[in-house]
């Protein structure tokens, strides 16, 4: 029995290695990635001054302050959490083997390593990856604590859980239902300790986080109207896209949801504190963000935020699985794996399936473009990552409260615009009325092929593209067009 389960830890790892650093750099840096690498490469002081006006806290910032020093290429940049990710399967296994019994911890890694959704999000240059892998350590000590208390086995879950909260602050909703627990089964003194003890740590950044809050600093992201709980739950399974809205999302995450409530059933009945568990971390850090975005002007849901309590949602499902024949669960198993299979590959071999491809644009416009050229981005976030790949003729300045769009006479002779939808059509206009060279970069791949068009349905990447009518605006200019496939200008 032991060898098997060498044998499983060793399989388990070598598909959480293979799945997180094979083609590591292959992808561009991504919009997200380029302003944390663009935060990062300020001094400690100013980073924390740019943070006043982000919406996150300063550990993942500082850690990546000091490892880009070492470098700065895309997987440079990517393995630590690539590493995270490899840590969080290898955690999943463990819990798996402690909360579902013998032999479910390889599919509960297994699951995890092989999801799509974990991969994109678990090899960003981002602040995912460790977040998850502190609040899934805090989980565990946390389990072991309530089980065999201990100064020393709180003190290590004490750890983790300011160390999470410190990496993202979605993660204190994973902390909240632990404190939920032990107030359901009474530990008065271990709920009000942790809390006086976690907020001890947190006071020296209390201070920013309220300035955030009282400034309403949060991520742009799309109504509640548009985010359901069926999307959300087909998202992990089925590499579906939160932000889309479409009939069988809400009938794979029905049965993702159907699934849950028979293993949660199964669960309640022999072990009432597990299944009490995952209920909390499940529902707390997914429902109480959902009503907060909807009653506040805070909009803090989003599905790669959902990273951090997805793995939660995992368990109850196995546990009803594992009371029922192979054969019942075998369908759901082999669409799983041939979805998930079917779109990492697309993903790790080629560059063309990402949403946007920043590494390609900077390279035709450093070789493209003439002087005094005036520059239309398809956002203002797009700049981010175009000045990783161009530093030379790209300089994004900070000011008090807000990025301003880059001007630097002494390294280029090009102005730059972002631009994004319809309401940027007045600034377009403004722009080029009077100007005789124009470049409209999209960064963004109109697929075509096949492979491409099942790709794009599935992840919902279906990139429509600007339309604005240049050429009625401005017939003269002369206009640059970088855009991979197909552009509509009409």
């Amino acid at each position: 029995m032991k060898s098997k389960k060498i044998v499983q830890y060793f399989l388990l790892a070598s598909i959480a290695f293979g799945t997180r650093f094979l083609f590591l750099g292959r992808q561009s840096v991504g919009l997200d990635e380029g302003f944390s690498y663009w935060v990062a490469v300020h001094s400690l002081s100013r980073i924390v001054n740019i943070l006043h006006y982000d919406a996150h806290p300063p550990l993942f910032y500082t850690f990546l302050h000091f490892w880009e020093m070492g470098g700065n290429s895309a997987a440079y940049l990517r393995i630590p959490f690539a590493l995270f990710g490899v840590v969080n399967i290898l955690i999943l296994y463990f819990m798996g083997e402690e909360f579902l019994g013998s032999g479910m911890g390889y599919f509960t890694g297994g699951i995890w390593a092989l999801a799509f959704y974990a991969l994109k999000y678990e090899s960003w240059c981002r602040m995912y990856a460790p977040a998850e892998t502190f609040s899934l350590a805090a989980t565990w000590f946390f389990w072991k604590a309530f089980k065999q208390p201990s100064l020393k086995s709180w003190g290590k879950y004490f750890i983790f859980a300011v160390l999470s909260i410190y990496t993202h602050y979605y993660t204190a909703f994973i902390l909240l239902a632990h404190w939920i627990f032990l107030l359901f089964n009474k530990r008065w003194r271990e709920a009000s300790w942790g809390l006086i003890c976690i907020a001890v740590a947190y006071l020296p950044w209390f201070p920013v986080f309220f300035f955030q809050i009282g400034h309403k600093v949060s991520q742009a992201f799309p109504a509640v109207s548009t985010i359901t709980p069926f999307t959300v739950l087909a998202d992990l399974f089925w590499t579906t896209h939160i932000f889309q809205s479409r009939p069988w999302f809400f009938i794979l995450g029905s049965l993702d949801l159907l699934a849950w409530f028979i293993g949660f059933v199964f669960w309640v009945k022999n072990e009432k504190e597990k299944a009490l568990l995952f209920f909390l971390l499940f529902s707390v850090p997914f429902l109480f963000p959902l009503t907060i975005t909807k009653v506040t002007p805070l909009h803090i849901f989003s599905d790669r935020y959902a990273i951090v309590f997805l793995p939660y949602f995992v368990f109850p499902i196995l546990k009803g699985f594992s009371k029922l024949t192979f054969a019942v669960w075998l369908p759901f198993l082999t669409c799983f794996l041939v979805i998930n299979l079917f779109v990492s590959s697309l993903y790790l071999t080629s560059p063309v399936y990402q949403r946007q491809n920043f590494r390609l644009a900077a390279q035709k416009l450093r070789n493209s473009l003439k002087p005094g050229t005036i520059i239309l981005v398809e956002q203002i976030g797009s700049l981010f990552p175009l000045a990783y790949y161009l530093p030379g003729e790209l300089k994004i300045k900070w000011k008090e409260g807000r990025y301003v769009d880059p001007v630097d006479p002494e390294k280029s002779n090009l102005t730059w615009y972002g631009v994004s939808g319809d309401r940027s059509l007045p600034l377009v206009k403004e722009v080029i009325r009077d100007s005789r060279r124009i470049c409209l970069v999209m960064c963004q791949y109109q697929v075509t092929d096949p492979k491409a068009r099942i790709y794009a349905y599935l992840t919902n990447h279906d990139h429509q593209t600007l339309s604005y009518r240049i050429r009625d605006l401005n017939p003269e200019s002369d206009i640059y067009v970088f855009f991979f496939k197909r552009l509509n200008l009409r």
